[in-house]
């Protein structure tokens, strides 16, 4: 579900970018030019960028890591999430820029244990203003971008076991921080990639671990990520 997701979004994406920025289909690739030849006055980026994220999960695992001790469980820790993110950023100058966006990801494990089929779920949509920097390293093709969003995030939890299940929603802040290198395919689409770190960590979702002493369920998204997708201008 989560792969037709994505594909439908990118062909969405795909869409939109192509009728915001209609003289991209009659630009020459091929031709040369250079970064400083590009639009240096105010204008409008749209990102879009597939990510694969390294994600703490202390408490989360601490927990797989019981009912593979107490139950004779098989469950993979988690360890990593996949996502995507999309920005509009509105480029004051050459290389102040400032925006919005949008992140999703995700993560999840399953198994059995001697209570029966295990698996635990989780997803985080966030909403970002962003504060963005463009660099040239260069004359050419090639510049380094920098940003700092902040985002509030809705999360969800899901546990289920055969057939019990528990399931609970959260909010919270978090912070971005992302650096990547952009090449210049035409004056107006850049290949991007690169990496960052995010904060973030829910804990009221309304729900608990079964461990002894029952502790609130905690989700720590905190961690590194990295990724690559597209970047047009207009």
């Amino acid at each position: 579900m989560k792969r037709n997701f994505l594909h439908r979004f990118l062909s969405a994406l795909t869409i939109v970018l192509l009728f915001l920025t209609p003289d991209i289909a009659g630009a020459d690739a091929t031709a040369f030019f250079t970064i400083v030849e590009r639009k240096d006055s105010p204008h409008w980026e749209i990102m879009g960028e597939f990510e694969k994220s390294r994600i703490s999960m202390k408490a989360a695992n601490c927990y797989i890591s019981w009912i593979n001790a107490a139950q004779n469980g098989g469950i993979t820790e988690i360890e990593t999430a996949e996502g995507f993110s999309v920005r509009a950023i509105y480029r004051v100058n050459q290389i102040i820029g400032l925006g919005i966006g949008y992140e999703r990801f995700w993560a999840e494990t399953s198994g059995s244990s001697d209570a029966g089929h295990f698996k635990m779920e989780t997803y985080t949509d966030g909403i970002l203003a962003i504060v963005s920097v463009h660099y040239p390293l260069t004359a050419k093709r090639i510049s380094v971008n920098g940003e700092m969003a902040l985002g509030y995030y809705i999360g969800n939890y899901k546990e289920s076991e055969n057939s019990w299940n528990q399931e609970g929603d959260d909010s919270a802040a978090g912070i971005r921080l992302e650096g990547k290198v952009s090449y210049a395919v035409t004056p107006y689409i850049s290949i991007v990639a690169g990496g960052g770190y995010r904060v973030l960590k829910m804990d009221g979702f309304g729900v608990n671990f079964l461990l002894p002493g029952h502790p609130e369920v905690e989700m720590d998204y905190s961690g590194w990520f990295a990724g690559g997708g597209i970047n047009v201008s207009w």
